[in-house]
């Protein structure tokens, strides 16, 4: 193989899919060169004229795809590498990949293809109303970004990928779980066409602070679908034996959640706002344990890796690629979304051997989720696509 590119599109905030970037990259550029091809939503909500044009460019965005053209005409390159095109670069990219005779790897980071919110998460609970062929409750749910306009265009934009030729670009797909894979397989894609990498997290040896503390964590977004209430909830109703819960990040519930706990008096939160990663190890070394309670189906958990890079067991959420990652009682604990069932699983983790449940999800990290895994892994998916594609 030749040289590869990568493209993404940029969402207007920064999260998990764009930190794996640069990972899959340095992987990738181990064993053949690559580049990076990328564009942002911010460029298209600066401006009046820019959000007037947002729902034409999100079906051919002109600019975008000259310039792949010429990129990929001084380069030649194997394979294509997509990440993300919604909503600016625009899903003529897949057809101009049908028309230049360039494969295609699609990289699955959500659920975009059978959801215009790419979350299959709506009303404060998983939702399956939609289906490529069916996108009305979305439409009537105004699922991407609160709008009707933008959500038709949304809905557009699908509908040109699955019927003019952008799904038929694609050789190949990879989703980082197996229960992101069995989604996919629910929206139509052939199992067959459907690769699981899961992401990696290279680790070498656990290092346990001598001041290592016994509260909890929760490092992530505040938003909705990340289960925040649901945790506050139940961290009210435990016996917490003087713990706190410290929660690190920022988003659009930030100050709600920090509301409802002055209002009912939940003790023992601290909000910590932004944390940049290179505190992340102080905040750590406060904690026994952490804890994930999405209300969405995680398409890969990489929090729980995180943890475990710390020696640390994690509480989630019984749905998503959680299931897929931890063993319920041995590196962490699986908890139903439900407020019952997820106080009773908080009550039994706190009351768990962290140090030795940190030490089982470390090992299991470092034996299964590391780079040379990951190689191994990716290796095989691009020799099966150089050997062969379905288009025969």
């Amino acid at each position: 193989m030749s040289e590869i590119l990568q493209l993404f599109h940029r969402y207007l905030n920064f999260g998990g899919e764009e930190s794996s970037i640069p990972l899959i990259g340095e992987n990738i550029g181990a064993a053949k060169a690559h580049n990076v091809f990328t564009t942002s939503s911010a460029d298209y909500v600066e401006t009046s004229w820019s959000r007037f044009k947002l729902p034409l460019v999100m079906q051919r965005n002109p600019h975008v795809i000259q310039t792949l053209r010429d990129l990929h005409n001084r380069h030649q390159y194997a394979v294509w590498v997509v990440h993300n095109v919604f909503p600016a670069m625009s899903v003529a990219v897949y057809e101009l990949a049908n028309e230049l005779g360039v494969p295609v790897v699609q990289y699955l980071h959500n659920y975009r293809f059978g959801c215009p919110g790419a979350t299959h998460f709506r009303a404060g609970k998983v939702c399956f109303k939609c289906s490529p062929a069916n996108m009305l409750p979305a439409l009537q749910h105004r699922c991407w970004r609160g709008s009707l306009p933008a959500t038709t265009s949304m809905v557009a934009a699908l509908q040109r990928f699955w019927n003019k030729g952008g799904y038929d670009s694609i050789q190949v797909f990879i989703a980082i779980s197996e229960s992101q894979k069995r989604r996919h397989e629910q929206m139509g894609i052939p199992p067959e066409m459907i690769h699981v990498l899961p992401h990696y997290l290279d680790v070498e040896e656990l290092e346990v602070s001598d001041a290592s503390g016994d509260d909890v964590l929760y490092l992530g977004r505040l938003t909705e679908e990340k289960g925040l209430k649901l945790l506050l909830t139940a961290w009210q109703k435990v016996d917490t034996q003087g713990r706190t819960l410290h929660i690190a990040g920022i988003g659009v519930l930030e100050g709600e959640l920090q509301g409802y706990c002055e209002t009912n008096q939940v003790q023992g939160v601290k909000f910590h706002g932004f944390v940049e990663k290179e505190k992340h190890q102080k905040i750590y070394d406060q904690c026994s344990m952490v804890v994930a309670p999405s209300l969405w189906e995680e398409p890969f958990g990489m929090v729980v890796l995180e943890a475990w890079k710390h020696g640390k067991p994690i509480l989630t959420t019984n749905i998503g690629s959680f299931p897929d990652l931890i063993e319920h009682g041995v590196d962490g604990w699986l908890a139903p979304v439900d407020e019952a069932g997820f106080t009773e699983a908080l009550t039994e983790s706190l009351k768990g051997d962290h140090p030795t449940m940190g030490r089982r999800g470390f090992e299991k990290l470092k034996r299964h989720y590391n780079s040379k895994q990951w190689y191994a892994r990716w290796k095989g998916i691009a020799e099966s696509l150089m050997g062969e594609s379905r288009h025969g």
